[in-house]
C-alpha cells in the first residue's frame, strides 16, 4: 500500500538546508527508484489538488480519499506498473507521464478524472466555498462582526451559485479563473478544444452574473418592502 500523508505532516530533519527541488526533478528521481522522493512531490502538489477538490464540490469527508487516489495513479504512472489489490479503472493515455514539459497540467488531468469518477460513482452536488484554501497555514485578518456576516452570506450565495453550474462549466471555471491554468493547459486537462473550454468558462461567468443579478434584485425588492 502506498504510505502517504498531507504535507503539514510532513517533517524536515532537524537543522537540514532546504533546497528546492523542480518538481520534473523530484518525479524523475522517484521514477528512477529513490522513494524518498515522492513525499516532497505530494507536499509540492497538494495544496493545488486539495484546491480543486475543494472547489469542484467533493464533500469534506471524501477528499483525503481522492488525494490519495490521485497520488496512487502518479505513482503508477511513474512506475508503470499496476498496483497490487487495486480496484480503480486503469490510467487513461492521458494520464501517463510526459516525457518533458510541465508537469502540472498531466497532474491536474488525473486530478480531474478521479472527480469525475467520483461524481459518477456517487452522483455527489456539494456545496463548497470557494474561500477555502487548501494547505493555506495564514490565519485571515480580523474583521468585525458585520463584516464577517457579509462576507459569509456572500461567500454561502457562492457556495450554491458554483454549486449549480453543469460540472464542465465548474471544472473549466475553477481550472482557469481560480486554479490560474491558461486555456490551453485547461483544454489538455479536461480533454475538449480550447474553443470549448472558452464557451463553458464564458458559460459559467455568464450564469454567475444572471445569478448574481437575481440576488441584487430579489435585495432591491427585500429592502423596499
Amino acid at each position: 500500500m502506498l504510505a502517504m500523508r498531507r504535507a503539514d505532516d510532513d517533517e524536515t530533519a532537524e537543522g537540514a538546508r532546504v533546497i528546492p527541488i523542480s518538481e520534473r526533478l523530484l518525479f524523475e528521481r522517484y521514477r528512477g527508484g529513490e522513494r524518498e522522493a515522492f513525499a516532497p512531490l505530494v507536499h509540492a502538489w497538494r495544496a493545488r489538488v486539495f484546491g480543486y477538490l475543494t472547489r469542484c464540490g467533493v464533500p469534506a469527508a471524501d477528499r483525503d480519499d481522492l488525494f490519495q487516489e490521485v497520488f496512487l495513479r502518479i505513482h503508477r504512472a511513474a512506475l508503470r506498473v499496476p498496483v497490487a489489490g487495486h480496484v480503480a479503472d486503469e490510467l487513461a493515455p492521458s494520464e501517463e507521464a510526459p516525457e518533458s514539459g510541465s508537469l502540472v497540467p498531466w497532474m491536474m488531468t488525473i486530478t480531474v478524472n478521479v472527480v469525475r469518477s467520483h461524481f459518477r460513482k456517487a452522483t455527489v452536488r456539494s456545496v463548497v466555498s470557494l474561500e477555502e484554501r487548501a494547505g493555506d497555514d495564514v490565519p485571515a485578518p480580523t474583521r468585525g462582526p458585520e463584516a464577517e456576516l457579509t462576507t459569509r452570506e456572500t461567500a454561502e450565495w457562492m457556495e450554491r451559485a458554483i454549486a449549480a453550474l453543469p460540472l464542465e462549466q465548474r471544472e473549466a471555471l475553477v481550472l482557469s479563473a481560480i486554479d490560474g491554468m491558461e486555456i490551453a493547459e485547461v483544454a489538455r486537462v479536461v480533454g475538449a478544444p480550447a474553443e470549448t473550454v472558452k464557451t463553458r468558462v464564458r458559460r459559467a461567468r455568464l450564469a454567475l452574473a444572471d445569478a448574481r443579478a437575481r440576488r441584487a434584485l430579489v435585495a432591491e425588492r427585500e429592502e423596499g418592502a
